[in-house]
């Protein structure tokens, strides 16, 4: 069983990091664009948008999807229900949204929320027809499927906002395209499986109250984990203004987004994976070994390229009025490296059945970074991000030593795990360094391009000859999967 998963895991690695990594240069590509033609005060009011629909989201179905993957054996009459349970969640927080909006706009100061929310609360009642089908495609890992929708998704966002924002949309450019991607995703989704499953007009209760348990408990973690990731967007948004928020979700949006998104790859992987193998810590210990090292080889040289090249690629590519985006762009770098690595533990904890764990992990995350932003905000935005990256990192550590102790892993064999893509990765920022000192700053595109290109070859080099296993599977993986 293990090399059969071994076998689907590596080929989902192969499709979710293909269009991961086309979907994010899309959307940075995008974002690049965004704040050429909107002001910083818009980017600052969609960020406030997204923390209300993110609440939301938290909600969207009960947390029966993850429930749904870790059950073996599921009959289609079930199948039915949920799917109709998760329309009615849908539509329930459609109402909620309309109902809180004008609460929203009066907590942010910003009269102007309560319109834009009304038209974003659409997307629940889109989305919520194709919840049970993505949760089905994640059961089957069928990555293949999920990276084209990914894809089509983000392309569909990225053309609308762009095109609505040159014509003076403003915040709507962007709530129009998030509704297109949601609209996009559901319409493939039905097309995929009208011949494989269609939910008929069956719902019963009973069938479902054997999902609560579980789902309750995913619900109370996404819940939590919503405070965790959103509380500083929420406290620098009301107490400092929509400037303010906006420079922070650029810097975020650039520094943590990229490889935030890395996590999905992994959890829609690791959770159904490791659900088949939850029994046995030595294959999960092997799978989770492989897990970060992969993670580690992406992860630890862009965060060191972008911490470096900081100055010139926010001034080249979103404008010297996003100069303020700079410091907090390299204060939320360790954040980055912490939040790529730490959502790795949440695949093996919900593989295992220990929801409950997550949950209680979760609140204490929020506790966390409310007292780190709520003091760091006394001293502005940049405080807020180093109370926040103060916070994360603790939480980190905590939830790195309880992951360990459940799967039986020592600390030791971990970090051996990463020293090679650190080892590398030290030597390639020495010479980026010394290639970005060696241009003049006043030509700050040369500059850019030219240290980019010789950090990527020189990292491919280092990496080559000191990672030369990892290399041979990675190459494995890509060609025969």
């Amino acid at each position: 069983m293990y090399e059969e998963l071994k076998q689907k895991a590596m080929s989902g690695v192969k499709w979710n990091s293909l269009a991961t990594a086309a979907a994010t240069l899309t959307r940075l590509a995008t974002l690049a664009v965004l704040t050429r033609l909107l002001r910083v005060s818009d980017i600052g009011l969609m960020a406030m948008i997204m923390t209300v629909i993110s609440l939301a989201e938290a909600f969207s179905d009960a947390g029966l999807g993850h429930a749904l993957i870790q059950r073996q054996n599921v009959p289609r009459n079930h199948l039915s229900s949920l799917f109709w349970c998760n329309v009615f969640c849908g539509t329930i927080l459609f109402v909620m949204i309309l109902g809180v909006s004008p609460l929203a706009a009066v907590f942010f100061k910003k009269p102007i929320l309560c319109g834009y929310l009304r038209y974003a609360a659409f997307a629940f009642l889109i989305t919520s027809g194709g919840q049970t089908f993505t949760t089905l495609l994640q059961k089957k890992l069928r990555f293949k499927a999920l990276a084209v929708i990914e894809l089509v998704g983000t392309i569909g966002y990225s053309v609308c906002a762009i095109l609505l924002a040159w014509r003076g949309a403003g915040v709507m450019s962007m709530i129009i395209g998030h509704i297109v991607r949601s609209a996009l995703a559901v319409v493939i989704l039905w097309a995929i499986f009208r011949r494989e499953w269609w939910p008929r007009f069956h719902f019963n209760i009973q069938e479902i109250k054997g999902y609560l348990g579980f789902g309750a408990f995913e619900t109370g973690t996404r819940l939590a984990e919503y405070f965790t990731y959103n509380i500083d967007r929420i406290v620098i948004g009301r107490f400092l203004g929509d400037q303010a928020v906006g420079y922070y979700w650029l810097a975020y949006q650039l520094m943590v987004f990229p490889l935030t998104k890395i996590n999905p790859i992994v959890t829609r992987i690791a959770f159904p994976a490791f659900s088949l193998l939850q029994h046995d810590n030595n294959a999960i210990r092997r799978g989770y070994g492989k897990m970060i090292g992969y993670l580690a080889t992406i992860v630890f040289p862009t965060v060191a390229g972008m911490f470096v090249l900081a100055p010139e690629f926010i001034l080249r590519v979103n404008g010297p009025e996003w100069a303020a985006s700079i410091v907090l762009f390299r204060i939320l770098s360790p954040l980055a490296l912490s939040q790529a690595l730490g959502n790795t533990t949440g695949g093996v904890m919900l593989g295992k059945g220990r929801a409950g764990l997550c949950f209680g992990l979760r609140i204490f995350g929020t506790i966390l970074v409310v007292i780190g932003v709520g003091a760091g905000t006394v001293f502005g935005v940049n405080g807020a991000a180093v109370g926040i990256l103060a916070a994360q990192l603790i939480l980190f550590v905590v939830v790195l030593t309880i992951t360990m102790r459940l799967i039986e892993m020592r600390f030791s064999e971990y970090f051996n795990t990463l020293r090679p893509a650190l080892i590398s990765t030290v030597m390639m920022t020495a010479i980026i360094i010394v290639v970005k000192n060696a241009i003049p700053p006043v030509h700050l595109s040369e500059r850019l391009m030219v240290t980019i290109g010789a950090g990527v070859i020189s990292y491919g080099i280092i990496f080559y000859f000191r990672q030369r296993q990892t290399w041979l599977e990675l190459k494995t993986m890509l060609i025969k999967t």
